[in-house]
């Protein structure tokens, strides 16, 4: 199966109630299982539901996968960023791992252990004490960038 097919497939999976459309409850359902944080749904609901009436129809969807297939490289980038961030390789960051990032830049000065202990609390949703992948990826969704400029750590909010 290619990814279009699987992500054409996903559709069906979302669509429980098979009215051949996916409305709001049903995509907070099944992406919340899948781990996704609500800065994704809001993102995928906005990329998605072009007429913005609170439900995908399968036409905005297979809109919407056209739209997003040149969104796959910069979540694969994201994806490398926490790779180089997870140290210890089990798919979490801690905030001593990223205190290790910041001292091997030469960084350590600009956050104290208090600071990247709100970080992670700001974003852990599940309250474990690190962050996985999709509540690291809320986090980088929600940050404003420029192109080519590194994120920062926003705990002022």
């Amino acid at each position: 199966m290619t990814t279009d097919d699987a992500l054409i497939q996903m559709f069906y999976d979302i669509d429980v109630d098979k009215s051949g459309a996916v409305d709001c409850d049903e995509l907070r359902e099944y992406l919340i299982k899948k781990e996704f944080g609500e800065c994704f749904i809001t993102r995928f609901l906005r990329t998605f539901d072009s007429n913005r009436d609170g439900m995908i129809t399968f036409e905005e969807y297979q809109t919407g996968i056209h739209k997003i297939s040149h969104l796959r490289k910069k979540y694969f980038n994201y994806y490398h960023i926490l790779k180089k961030l997870d140290k210890d390789k089990n798919g979490y960051i801690t905030t001593h791992e990223i205190y290790d990032v910041l001292y091997e830049s030469g960084n350590k000065n600009y956050f104290s252990s208090k600071d990247l202990q709100a970080f992670i609390r700001k974003y852990d949703q599940d309250g474990d004490g690190k962050l996985n992948y999709h509540e690291f990826l809320d986090y980088l969704l929600e940050q404003p960038t420029s192109e080519g400029c590194p994120r920062t750590l926003n705990i002022s909010k």
